[in-house]
């Protein structure tokens, strides 16, 4: 449960620090590097917490659940996987637009 709760933790970091920066650096006219700094460390930061708690999760875990599925529902598992990455990236991408626009 703590790694689960810290790759939550790291995910969200990731999503609020970087789009963060991106929101400052396009909205004021000169952003000064302390308010653009502190949202990337935290992005970075996150994203590296992220991806710490997933390897981590993964050992302790030996990936045991899908070592008795057939091939195609893995196959189908991953597909559904990169289907909902590309519909929140395109999320991502609408609403990052949006906030740009003036």
């Amino acid at each position: 449960m703590p790694l689960m709760l810290s790759k939550l933790l790291g995910g969200i970091m990731a999503a609020i620090g970087l789009p963060g920066a991106i929101f400052i650096i396009t909205r004021r006219t000169n952003p000064s590097l302390p308010d653009v700094l502190s949202y990337i460390i935290a992005g970075v930061a996150g994203i590296a917490i992220f991806a710490a708690s997933s390897r981590a999760l993964s050992k302790r875990s030996g990936d045991e659940g899908n070592q008795n599925l057939p091939k195609k529902d893995k196959k189908r598992m991953s597909t559904i996987c990169w289907i909902i990455l590309l519909m929140l990236a395109a999320v991502f991408l609408l609403i990052t637009n949006f906030m740009t626009k003036r």
